[in-house]
Protein backbone atom coordinates (compact mmCIF):
# COMPACT_ATOMS: atom_id res chain seq x y z
CA UNK A 1 0.00 0.00 0.00
CA UNK A 2 1.21 3.19 -0.76
CA UNK A 3 1.91 6.57 1.58
CA UNK A 4 -1.32 7.92 -0.43
CA UNK A 5 -3.63 5.31 0.22
CA UNK A 6 -2.65 5.09 3.93
CA UNK A 7 -3.09 8.91 3.93
CA UNK A 8 -6.51 9.11 2.42
CA UNK A 9 -8.18 5.49 4.42
CA UNK A 10 -8.00 7.91 7.73
CA UNK A 11 -11.47 8.11 8.90
CA UNK A 12 -13.14 12.14 8.90
CA UNK A 13 -9.38 13.72 7.66
CA UNK A 14 -10.85 15.61 5.67
CA UNK A 15 -7.86 16.35 4.19
CA UNK A 16 -7.96 17.57 0.04
CA UNK A 17 -5.99 16.04 -1.92
CA UNK A 18 -4.08 19.51 -3.21
CA UNK A 19 -3.22 18.55 1.31
CA UNK A 20 -1.81 15.15 0.23
CA UNK A 21 0.74 15.93 -2.68
CA UNK A 22 2.23 18.80 -0.76
CA UNK A 23 2.85 16.78 2.52
CA UNK A 24 3.81 14.03 0.17
CA UNK A 25 6.28 16.33 -1.27
CA UNK A 26 7.80 17.82 1.77
CA UNK A 27 8.67 14.62 2.82
CA UNK A 28 9.66 12.50 -0.73
CA UNK A 29 13.25 12.99 -0.02
CA UNK A 30 12.99 11.40 3.29
CA UNK A 31 13.37 12.90 6.64
CA UNK A 32 16.48 14.39 7.32
CA UNK A 33 18.08 14.26 11.33
CA UNK A 34 17.19 17.60 12.07
CA UNK A 35 13.23 17.24 10.72
CA UNK A 36 12.97 13.73 12.94
CA UNK A 37 14.52 16.01 16.00
CA UNK A 38 11.99 18.55 15.44
CA UNK A 39 8.85 16.51 15.11
CA UNK A 40 10.42 14.77 18.72
CA UNK A 41 10.54 17.43 20.78
CA UNK A 42 8.26 19.12 22.66
CA UNK A 43 8.11 22.62 24.55
CA UNK A 44 5.80 24.10 27.49
CA UNK A 45 5.18 27.77 28.59
CA UNK A 46 4.36 28.08 31.95
CA UNK A 47 0.90 29.72 32.67
CA UNK A 48 1.16 29.76 36.57
CA UNK A 49 3.97 30.03 39.20
CA UNK A 50 5.56 26.34 39.92
CA UNK A 51 8.90 24.66 41.11
CA UNK A 52 10.96 22.46 39.22
CA UNK A 53 11.95 19.85 41.76
CA UNK A 54 14.74 17.06 41.64
CA UNK A 55 12.20 13.98 41.39
CA UNK A 56 9.12 13.10 40.02
CA UNK A 57 7.68 12.67 43.50
CA UNK A 58 7.20 15.61 45.72
CA UNK A 59 7.15 13.95 48.50
CA UNK A 60 11.12 13.04 47.93
CA UNK A 61 11.95 15.73 46.10
CA UNK A 62 14.00 19.40 46.68
CA UNK A 63 12.62 22.63 44.97
CA UNK A 64 15.25 23.37 42.58
CA UNK A 65 13.75 26.82 41.28
CA UNK A 66 10.32 28.51 40.50
CA UNK A 67 9.40 28.64 36.81
CA UNK A 68 7.26 31.87 36.37
CA UNK A 69 5.03 33.21 34.16
CA UNK A 70 5.61 32.83 30.28
CA UNK A 71 8.78 31.08 30.98
CA UNK A 72 9.11 28.08 28.60
CA UNK A 73 10.52 24.33 29.31
CA UNK A 74 11.83 21.22 26.80
CA UNK A 75 10.52 18.36 28.02
CA UNK A 76 12.99 15.98 28.44
CA UNK A 77 10.76 12.69 29.16
CA UNK A 78 7.41 11.79 28.54
CA UNK A 79 4.94 13.17 30.73
CA UNK A 80 4.26 10.96 33.79
CA UNK A 81 0.66 10.71 35.75
CA UNK A 82 -0.04 9.91 39.12
CA UNK A 83 -2.89 7.69 39.07
CA UNK A 84 -4.10 8.31 43.01
CA UNK A 85 -3.18 11.68 43.22
CA UNK A 86 -4.25 12.86 39.52
CA UNK A 87 -0.80 15.19 38.89
CA UNK A 88 0.25 15.21 35.59
CA UNK A 89 4.15 15.93 35.38
CA UNK A 90 7.33 16.27 33.28
CA UNK A 91 10.87 15.82 33.24
CA UNK A 92 12.05 19.41 31.69
CA UNK A 93 14.63 21.65 31.10
CA UNK A 94 14.10 25.52 31.76
CA UNK A 95 15.57 27.17 28.48
CA UNK A 96 16.57 30.78 30.96
CA UNK A 97 19.33 28.83 32.54
CA UNK A 98 19.49 25.22 31.82
CA UNK A 99 17.82 24.30 35.18
CA UNK A 100 16.35 20.64 34.86
CA UNK A 101 14.25 19.01 37.15
CA UNK A 102 10.31 17.72 37.47
CA UNK A 103 7.72 20.58 36.53
CA UNK A 104 3.61 19.93 37.42
CA UNK A 105 1.51 20.24 34.42
CA UNK A 106 -1.57 19.65 35.58
CA UNK A 107 -2.61 19.64 39.37
CA UNK A 108 -5.00 17.45 41.18
CA UNK A 109 -7.50 19.77 40.93
CA UNK A 110 -7.27 19.91 37.50
CA UNK A 111 -5.11 23.59 37.60
CA UNK A 112 -3.00 23.92 34.30
CA UNK A 113 0.43 24.98 35.30
CA UNK A 114 1.65 24.74 31.74
CA UNK A 115 0.44 24.81 28.57
CA UNK A 116 1.92 23.71 25.02
CA UNK A 117 3.93 25.79 22.92
CA UNK A 118 5.70 25.71 19.79
CA UNK A 119 9.90 25.52 19.76
CA UNK A 120 11.22 28.75 20.09
CA UNK A 121 13.17 30.44 17.48
CA UNK A 122 15.54 33.37 18.28
CA UNK A 123 17.25 35.48 15.00
CA UNK A 124 19.54 38.05 15.54
CA UNK A 125 18.66 41.79 14.63
CA UNK A 126 22.25 43.34 14.49
CA UNK A 127 25.33 42.06 13.39
CA UNK A 128 27.19 40.17 15.36
CA UNK A 129 30.81 41.24 16.21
Amino acid sequence: QTLRGVIQAIPNSELKPSQVDLGIELFAAGLSKLTLIEMMHEYQRCVKDIAITTAYELKESKTIRKLLVGELVEVLEARKEDGATSLSRVRCRALHDQKEGWATLKGNQGTAFMESSQKPYYCCEEPAS
